[in-house]
């Protein structure tokens, strides 16, 4: 988390008593926007809302970014307004999956959108996980 604080810089100046909108392409565990948001605040945003160019990622990633397990996404079990309160936005909105289908000019058999909808191409685990992709992961440290 320190490594995020450090990257991220407020200038002030900018955002005292104003009303400030974020754009971010995704949030994935809320880790960064957490942080961006109290940045924001305690610089003296009268409020901060955000707008998410992609819908909430509830599943995991195995073909672009590699996201894990369930579990550390933040949007997996939680309301919209429940991410909300967690990363101390004022305001969160999320481009709906038909909204970005619209936007990239495609239909839904386009496109892989299994971490948007658990809809996978493949089977996984019921945990969500990919078979055999620990045992892969475990065989690779040794090259």
């Amino acid at each position: 988390m320190e490594a995020v604080r450090i990257k991220l810089n407020v200038m002030r100046d900018l955002v005292q008593g104003k009303n400030v909108m974020v754009m971010e392409d995704s949030i994935v565990r809320g880790t960064t926007t957490k942080i961006l948001v109290q940045k924001l605040k305690d610089a003296g945003a009268k409020r901060v809302s955000l707008a998410i160019s992609s819908p909430p990622i509830k599943f995991p990633c195995f073909y672009g970014i590699d996201t894990g397990v369930r579990k550390d996404l933040i949007a997996a079990d939680l309301t919209v307004d429940q991410v909300r309160e967690y990363i101390g936005a004022d305001q969160l909105y999320y481009l709906s999956l038909p909204g970005l289908l619209k936007a990239c000019k495609g239909e839904l058999s386009q496109f892989c959108t299994a971490c948007l909808n658990g809809d996978y191409p493949i089977p996984v685990n019921e945990d969500g996980s990919l078979p055999g992709k620990a045992e892969w992961e475990n065989g690779r440290q040794g090259v």
